[in-house]
């Protein structure tokens, strides 16, 4: 555990670390902050002497009634050589000002004759005797005198890189009253997961993620170690886990990767990412995973109370990476192009010319005639839609619409335009301005499909023309 003990410089170094502290401060209420039950400030001028106070408790609300004295106080604090020291202890926000549901800690103090000073070692977080973390961002306070008697611990109160590597205060002596704020530091540490690999992925076949660990501010943690456990679903298999000045291991599914933070390192924030490889095993079935990593702090607090604990503030959700697994099946697909609607190049000169002038329409008809139910999955490939938005090469389309459907064995539907503008979340493709496109059908099993197309004159008079033709399916392998 790493002990920060640099020394302000002077009055103005001060204001540069409170203004620095403040944009880094937690404002999450002490009172709800998740399983605390307390605070403990801790005293050392020679002997080592801990004040507890529960959270909640009438005990950190203000004393009213000043001054300070014997029989007026939360803490009396040494009184070795003469010296009285008295110091009121409530909860408050990052201006000092009292507030139950604040998150920082303000102190007031009362002291004088021989006294050396109220040296607070540390201040801590309590979750009943177990520490959470210290208190570690010194906001404001009116008085901090460098030096005391020997044998007393400081408080550590700003490890900021901006000034210097640690700063730390300690309460002054004579015969001034004195008040300090102090805050925690936001959290300082977050985790990134990130599928690195093409998706789908298809089993079996080798998966790769990138776990990164974020940190606003190395420097509080120069020294310490941090550890990534990332639980492999079944039917993944590690194969390897790597990243810079990282050890990583593997017991089963689960891979545990720990790393060191460098000292002299400043602000960096950025940790060397981890590249985490396993084997989708080719067994593992289809569907959409969820890969999760947690970060965990593999140190305990130090039973030293001159020692700030600094945990590393851990993200409370896991950072997940979606994972779709996919297997190669071969399906029997059939391409059928659609022509809908009206092309009037006379009355609209404006509209796409894609067509010969006249009014178009088209039946798809499918018939399955084998003895196994077939899953079709049907989906709509616009080229242009109401004469707009036309696909001319280079220009491409995805699939805009759809739906899948169980044709039974002997049995037979047809898409027309009216169900191919309901597929397109659009009205009947027939009463629009001309539409082309295509419609995909796959199946597990043989069809049989044909597409009758019709065409007559723009205004309805002349006659009616019809083209039928049978579409020959083809095998192809889709992610499936």
């Amino acid at each position: 555990m790493k002990r920060i003990a640099s020394a302000l410089a002077g009055a103005g170094l001060a204001l540069a670390v409170a203004t620095s502290a403040v944009s880094q401060v937690s404002t999450t209420p002490i009172s709800a902050t998740p399983g605390v039950t307390g605070i403990v400030v801790w005293e050392v001028t020679t002997n080592t002497f801990d004040h507890p106070f529960a959270v909640p408790s009438a005990e950190l609300d203000p004393i009213t009634s000043l001054p300070l004295d014997s029989n007026n106080n939360d803490i009396a604090g040494h009184t070795g050589g003469g010296g009285n020291e008295y110091y009121d202890v409530f909860l408050s926000d990052i201006t000092g000002a009292h507030d139950p549901n604040g998150p920082c800690v303000r102190i007031n103090g009362r002291y004088g004759g021989n006294s050396s000073g109220f040296n607070i070692a540390r201040i801590d977080l309590m979750n009943g005797s177990s520490v959470m973390r210290s208190f570690d961002r010194l906001i404001d306070y009116n008085t901090a005198q460098l030096g005391a008697q020997s044998g007393s611990q400081h408080f550590i109160v700003d490890p900021d890189p901006g000034i210097q590597p640690s700063t730390y205060a300690a309460f002054g002596s004579g015969s001034l009253d004195l008040y300090a704020v102090i805050c925690l530091s936001t959290p300082p540490i977050t985790l990134t997961k990130t599928l690195t690999s093409p998706v789908p992925i298809l089993a079996p076949t080798n998966v790769t993620f990138e776990l990164a660990p974020v940190l606003t501010n190395t420097a509080l943690f120069e020294g310490r170690t941090l550890a990534v456990t990332d639980t492999l679903p079944a039917g993944l298999t590690y194969t390897s886990a790597t990243g810079t000045d990282w050890a990583c291991s593997a017991s089963g599914q689960v891979v545990t990767c720990i790393y060191t933070v460098p000292t002299g390192g400043g602000a960096v924030t950025q940790v060397p990412p981890v590249t985490l490889t396993a084997q989708v095993d080719a067994a593992m079935a289809s569907g959409d995973y969820s890969n999760c990593a947690v970060l965990s702090d593999p140190e305990s607090a130090p039973t030293d109370p001159a020692a700030i604990w600094l945990p590393l503030e851990l993200a409370t959700a896991p950072a997940c990476a979606d994972m779709p697994v996919r297997h190669l099946v071969d399906r029997y697909h059939y391409a059928v192009k659609y022509v809908c609607g009206a092309q009037d190049n006379d009355a609209e000169p404006e509209a796409a010319t894609t067509l010969a002038q006249g009014r178009y329409f088209t039946e798809i008809n499918i018939l399955n005639p084998g003895y196994l139910a077939a899953d079709l999955e049907k989906r709509v490939y616009p080229l242009t839609l109401d004469t707009t938005d036309v696909y001319r090469e280079p220009a491409q389309t995805p699939a805009t619409g759809g739906e899948d459907m169980t044709l039974n064995p002997g049995h037979a539907t047809f898409d027309d335009c009216l169900k191919l503008g309901e597929m397109l979340g659009a009205d009947d493709l027939a009463e629009k301005r001309a539409s082309i496109g295509w419609l995909s059908i796959t199946s597990p099993h043989p069809l049989d499909v044909t597409a009758v197309y019709t065409g007559r004159d723009i205004d309805r008079d002349n006659a009616t023309s019809i083209d039928v033709e049978q579409v020959s399916g083809r095998v192809v392998q889709i992610a499936q």
